[in-house]
């Protein structure tokens, strides 16, 4: 199944080192002995994660995460921490507000400000909800798009609780979303298992549901009814049962202990405050899409944890082959919910590869390709040749410089031969010009020995991407 639309990962992970964030600790901390014996943030739960199996990715900076999406064809990730989502597991309040600056502070220049395509999530001190609101609003001005709640805490309350209310209040005031993020298995009742594959099987789900549950009959999402909340990393089979599960409970005696709650626990769930993110292969997901709401599910790759590299690439593939769910779904999953939950903006203008990959259909069509240097520095080809030759180069030599949509003099002609003459297009005197308006894209070698410019006119049709001379899909973008 063919797409023509960038493809974003709701829920991606970066490795953060203790090291690295050291460089962004304020006030004592910075220039206080650091004994490296003890973590910034504690252990998850006792069990020793920092093992792995031979493949297995263990470093993320910005240029790894780049080439992770390059492969995979994504073109934009959302940031979660891995250490950090550990905070709630903090005993020092005034730590994690410290350590939460520090870590938002870190992924935003060491990665948001990498590339576009990597989106960054803060961590919010929960422990003091006033500071955690202040921290929201810094990380919106840092450039982050969501604020995330840990699951498991050590604070006796759940975030139903109106202490949490400050957060709730600058989320909605700031239009930004917030995401309860699990791992943490302890305290969850199952601390007597001695095999991690019955510890990793219910510590996401556990923790996701006591958080749900306390925050839907508590009525957060009355009090707040433009709040965004996306419950992550637990699959998305939960909903239809939490749902019918509420709905039993809410219909029993006990319902006045939820006083807000003025309709079914399962119609606030599915208002669209209630988010998630489902598992490609997930049986369960075409109940969840009828039951639930289909605008508030969104893919996570979840990289790079659990599965070794090769195993990501399948996601992609095999969703989009699911021929129970249709092609509009996907879209929703895969593009438009994502945008939505995290009010992102992509302008597709990334790496050439992906560049090329969205334009090819359009290669097929060209009008004309005029090169500024000689013919045989830049091979030319026109229609079918010319998508073999552009791609070729593109992926390997070539950064655009302009695109744009100009008038040029309408010919009978369909295309330009003109190959390195002297004329103001790059075309010799006399060669016709392409019809009506069409499409520039500008780009020079950086081949050694093949340096020079060309351009390449598209179609018209090419122009529909384009608003006012502007693109909206590709623009400027570089090869490394």
């Amino acid at each position: 199944m063919n797409i023509d639309y960038p493809i974003i990962d709701a829920d991606g992970h970066v490795m953060e080192k203790d090291a690295e964030l050291r460089e962004f600790l304020e006030g004592r901390y910075r220039e206080g002995p650091h004994f490296q014996t003890y973590s910034f943030f504690p252990s998850l739960d006792g069990w020793n994660r920092g093992f792995g199996v031979p493949g297995k990715i263990h470093e993320t900076p910005a240029s790894k995460w780049l080439e992770f999406l390059d492969e995979l064809g994504v073109h934009t990730t959302v940031l979660y921490p891995t250490g950090g989502l550990a905070l709630g597991l903090i005993q020092n309040p005034e730590w994690s507000c410290v350590i939460s600056r520090a870590y938002n502070s870190w992924i935003a220049e060491r990665f948001t400000k990498q590339s576009p395509r990597l989106k960054g999530v803060a961590l919010l001190p929960v422990h003091e909800p006033t500071e955690a609101a202040k921290e929201l609003e810094r990380a919106k001005g840092l450039g982050l798009v969501a604020g995330l709640m840990p699951a498991v805490t050590v604070l006796n309350k759940g975030y139903g609780h109106t202490d949490f209310d400050p957060i709730y209040e600058a989320a909605e005031r700031l239009d930004m979303p917030l995401t309860v993020h699990g791992a943490p298995s302890r305290g969850m009742g199952f601390d007597f298992f001695n095999k991690f594959l019955h510890v990793h099987t219910l510590e996401h789900p556990f923790a996701i549901l006591v958080q749900f549950t306390h925050m839907v009959f508590e009525g957060v999402f009355v009090r707040f009814p433009r709040l965004r909340v996306a419950f992550l990393e637990a699959g998305s089979g939960w909903l239809p049962y939490m749902m019918d599960r509420m709905d039993e409970e809410f219909e029993k005696p006990y319902r006045f202990q939820a006083p807000l709650l003025k309709k079914k626990p399962s119609e606030y769930i599915r208002s669209g405050q209630v988010w998630a993110t489902c598992e490609v292969e997930e049986q369960a997901l075409t109940q969840v899409l009828k039951q639930f709401n289909p605008r508030c599910l969104m893919w996570p790759s979840d990289y790079p944890h659990e599965r070794l590299p090769d195993m990501f690439k399948r996601d992609i593939p095999e969703f989009l082959e699911r021929d129970d769910i249709s092609a509009e779904t996907k879209k929703r999953i895969l593009y438009d919910n994502p945008i939505d939950f995290y009010r992102l903006k992509i302008t597709v203008k990334s790496d050439l590869r992906t560049h090329v990959a969205q334009m090819t259909p359009v290669f097929k069509q060209v009008d004309a390709v005029v090169f500024d240097t000689p013919e045989e520095d830049l091979v030319g080809a026109f229609r079918e040749e010319c998508e073999a030759a552009l791609v070729a180069a593109f992926t390997s030599s070539l950064r655009l410089v302009e695109y744009s949509v100009v008038p040029l003099p309408g010919t009978a002609s369909s295309y330009v031969l003109g190959l390195g003459g002297a004329g103001p297009l790059g075309g010799g005197a006399g060669d016709p010009m392409p019809p009506r308006s069409a499409s520039i894209l500008s780009f020079r070698s950086a081949t050694p020995g093949k340096r020079g410019r060309g351009r390449m006119y598209l179609p018209p049709a090419a122009e529909a991407s384009n608003t006012g001379g502007r693109p909206t899909a590709p623009q400027l973008a570089a090869v490394n």
